[in-house]
Parts: structure tokens; C-alpha cells; sequence
């Protein structure tokens, strides 16, 4: 059925979507959310929404009414400003129900769902140290038995987005179980841990060089995500992301001066060149 389900979504995708996941990659994604009978899930990065409707449509197979609360920065798709972001998924399933999109927030400010997380999919900004930023950022919403997909873990090994290796730093630094399907080596996907685990995980994943140099303001706005977790964990993240040198060489501290931010070209994620701070 699952199969069935999944075909439909891709004879149904819209012609303008493009850099969508992979068939694979799409089948590695229903046969986890199958298999942990998924009913609540979140995905942080949805651009066209072609990845929610895969996840949507396979938790569908586990019930009558599944969630899907899905966050993205920008308010358009990111290869195509005449669409809106997660527009993909409502011309796949026009009318589909508790499909929850929120866009123009980053994830320290997604607030708590209404559900009870058990499947969550981050697929936004691949350089570190962004993939651990989201996962520290949602950590509390999700169950104890939930499983976390990170994509594009083999994104790298193109020349042209070599720099983002932040998927793949935090994966290969996580110390509880995962497993990556062959046919489908991009994804990786890590079953939950308790809360000294995970945090030992993302601070090892932070000590790598950040491919992307971030505004000390942006960067306190998960102050408030770091203070949910035990006294010694917030210690350990507010070392590893607030009281830091990132790779640039900017002490990012919590009560740093106003400065004006240095401008620093980074690849895109097609390749064009683009201004960040």
C-alpha cells in the first residue's frame, strides 16, 4: 500500500518542482515512518513541500488523521520565488488536513507543538552548524522513542557544496543508534537518546570549523532553547555555541557589543555565490 502511496505522490508531482528527494530516498522515508508508526511529525527546511508530502502520505498508512508541522525560513521556494514555500503539498493534497506550515521563523523560535513529536526530518541549512542548532532547538518536543532523519549527509562529496557538512558532522557524532539504508546513503536516521547523550553529540558535531558565520544575536536566540535542558547540559552548550570562536574568528558571546558584522561569501546550495553574516 505504502508503495501505492508513494508512487501516486511522485505521478502527482508538480512540473515545476526540482531538487526534490530522491525515489530512494523517499522509499527510506515512508519504510521509517512505517515502521515507528509515525502519527506526529516535524520537518525543518520543507521549500517546495514535495519531502512533506512524501511524509504525510506515509503517515497516512499509520492513521486516520496524522500531523505534520513543517518550518522554513524563507516565505518562497528557494529555486523559485513565483512559488510559495510547501505549495508542492497542497497541489499533491489539495485540502489535506493538519498540515501545519509556518515560515519566516528559524528554529530556536518554532514554538511547542500541539503534538507529542515522534518523527522529525531536518533538511534546511546543511552547513555547520545549523543541523545541530535545529536539533538542540527541538529536542524537547520530542518523544522519548522518536527517530530524527538528517538529509543530504552525503552532500559534500559534490564539489560544489563541499562546505556543508553539517548533517554529516552531526550524524557521525551521534553516539546512540543509526543506520542509513544502502540504496539511499544520504539520509540518516537516529533513534532518540536521553538528554547527557544527545548533548555530548551535538557539542562533539559544534567543535567542527562552522561553515557558516552567524550574527551573535541570531545565535542568542537559542539561549532560550539551551535553557530548557539540565543545568550542566546548558553549561556545555552555551560553551560550545555562545562562548565560542567560530571559524571566522568571531567570539560569539552572550553579552557581546553591538559590531557591524563581518560579510563573508558562502556557496549556495546551487552553487551561486551569496552574502551572509
Amino acid at each position: 500500500m505504502i508503495a501505492k502511496r508513494l508512487k501516486e505522490v511522485f505521478e502527482s508531482k508538480p512540473s515545476w518542482v526540482k531538487r526534490q528527494i530522491k525515489k530512494t530516498e523517499a522509499q527510506a522515508l515512508a519504510r521509517e515512518i512505517r515502521k515507528i508508526k509515525s502519527e506526529a511529525a516535524l520537518e525543518i527546511g520543507s521549500a517546495s513541500g514535495f519531502s512533506s508530502a512524501v511524509i504525510y502520505s506515509a503517515q497516512a498508512e499509520n492513521c486516520e488523521n496524522p500531523f505534520l508541522y513543517a518550518f522554513d525560513y524563507s516565505e518562497f521556494c528557494y529555486y523559485d520565488k513565483s512559488r510559495r514555500t510547501g505549495q508542492a503539498f497542497e497541489e499533491i493534497h489539495p485540502g489535506g488536513h493538519n498540515f501545519l506550515m509556518k515560515t519566516g521563523v528559524i528554529s530556536a523560535e518554532i514554538e511547542r507543538p500541539g503534538h507529542v513529536i515522534d518523527f522529525a526530518f531536518i533538511d534546511a541549512d546543511h552547513r555547520t552548524p545549523w543541523p545541530a542548532l535545529d536539533l538542540i532547538a527541538i529536542w524537547h518536543y520530542l518523544s522519548s522513542t522518536a527517530v530524527i532523519a538528517l538529509h543530504d549527509i552525503e552532500m559534500p562529496f559534490v564539489s560544489q557544496w563541499r562546505d556543508t557538512n553539517g548533517a554529516r558532522d552531526l550524524y557521525r557524532s551521534w553516539v546512540g543508534d543509526k543506520h542509513r539504508f544502502d540504496n539511499a546513503l544520504n539520509i540518516g536516521f537516529m533513534h532518540n537518546i536521553d538528554e547527557d547523550r544527545m548533548v555530548k553529540s551535538v557539542v562533539a558535531s559544534l567543535m567542527m570549523d562552522w561553515e557558516r558565520t552567524i550574527a551573535p544575536e541570531m545565535l542568542r536566540k537559542f539561549d532560550d532553547c539551551i535553557s530548557r535542558y539540565e543545568p550542566h547540559n546548558q553549561r556545555l552548550l552555551r560553551a560550545a555555541i555562545l562562548e565560542r570562536k567560530n571559524s571566522a574568528g568571531i567570539k560569539l558571546v552572550r553579552n557581546v557589543k553591538k559590531t557591524t558584522p563581518k560579510v563573508a561569501a558562502l556557496p549556495a546550495a546551487d552553487g551561486r555565490p551569496i552574502n551572509v553574516i
